[in-house]
């Protein structure tokens, strides 16, 4: 399920809570459309992008829900500079609904139409608060969401004005081989991404018994077998126990599929080697070179699986936005920047 919504709203809130989306942004803002931060009495979720912003928008909250007694939704404008005194020089418009946990039945619906892989589509009335909630079974609308798992903009005037959301289960699609040090540390670092990750090995007793939504644990009899239900877009990783078992992997996921991004943890030499055997086998020098050994960032030395994991983690998430943004040309502005 997605990070937005599982560690939103589960576990269940007891009381009312304040649910407070950035609905739309003009020039610079720490987070763009469709963040999401949930606030009580006693606790706050999510993040609309920390600093002044969130710690005013927790404070009127909280002065709101002190003195509760019915659902209300509101959209509040806000200059990032004239009004919190922060340099982004943005303003924010925030959709702020206090709503009591009667009125919650439809986080569960959409909830458990994340969880079973499907995008939705929420439509908030700006007037009466009510939600028409809508699954989608197309994730092509994951175009519409290039580096977050949510978005959201406003349309409408008056009576008429609606916040329509758009949620996806995951955006980045990864298939890890191995459940060795390093990659418990991987799954460790992917995990609060907006990824899903299937994680593989053939050993018993690795996977630990608790993973998040996102992570799916797969002991597989024989690895090489799960290649087939990847989709053209995953993202491989492999680091198995085993250099033979990783060979084999490599070259089936080389032969089968179109991936752009078969990564392979090693040395130098580990890739030279690999490449020989697999040249030998009469696979072909442009084939080839879709094969990233090492895997992590060049600039991380530190060989200790944390770091490895965290170089790695940085990498992919790098590669998606390249890819995601290579499909919509955005117009080129700043206002991913985050600022405080």
């Amino acid at each position: 399920m997605s990070d937005t919504w599982q560690r939103l709203f589960s576990p269940k809130w007891d009381g009312p809570i304040g649910v407070v989306t950035v609905a739309e942004q003009k020039g610079s803002s720490p987070r763009n459309p469709g963040a999401k931060m949930v606030v009580s009495m006693s606790q706050a979720r999510g993040t609309i992008g920390g600093g002044n912003l969130e710690h005013v928008a927790i404070s009127e909250v909280r002065e709101r829900l002190a003195c509760f007694t019915h659902s209300s939704i509101e959209v509040v404008k806000l200059s990032l500079g004239k009004d919190l005194d922060q340099c982004c020089g943005g303003i924010v418009y925030l959709v702020v609904e206090l709503i009591p946990p009667s009125e919650l039945t439809w986080v569960e619906e959409v909830g458990n139409t994340l969880k079973n892989g499907f995008s939705v589509e929420i439509i908030t009335d700006l007037v009466t608060g009510e939600k028409t909630i809508t699954s989608i079974e197309d994730l092509t609308v994951t175009r519409l969401l290039p580096t977050s798992n949510a978005s959201a903009r406003l349309e409408g005037k008056g009576r008429d004005r609606v916040l329509i959301e758009q949620l996806t289960p995951y955006l980045m699609d990864v298939v890890l081989f191995g459940a060795g040090h390093v990659g418990k540390a991987l799954v460790e670092a992917l995990a609060p991404l907006d990824c899903r990750v299937r994680w593989i090995d053939s050993r018993s007793g690795l996977f630990p018994l608790s993973l998040p939504d996102n992570i799916i644990p797969c002991r597989a009899k024989d690895p090489v077998s799960e290649i087939k239900h990847s989709s053209p877009d995953t993202f491989f990783l492999v680091m198995t126990h085993s250099h033979s078992l990783d060979l084999r992997l490599v070259k089936a996921i080389l032969d089968l599929t179109e991936s752009q991004f078969v990564g392979l943890i090693g040395s130098s030499s580990k890739r030279k080697n690999f490449i020989n055997k697999l040249r030998h086998s009469g696979m072909s020098d442009e084939t080839l070179k879709r094969l990233i050994c090492p895997i992590g960032l060049d600039s991380i030395r530190d060989k200790r699986p944390s770091s490895i994991a965290l170089g790695t983690a940085a990498q992919l998430q790098i590669e998606f936005e390249q890819r995601a943004h290579a499909l919509i040309q955005p117009e080129s502005n700043d206002d991913n920047v985050l600022s405080m």
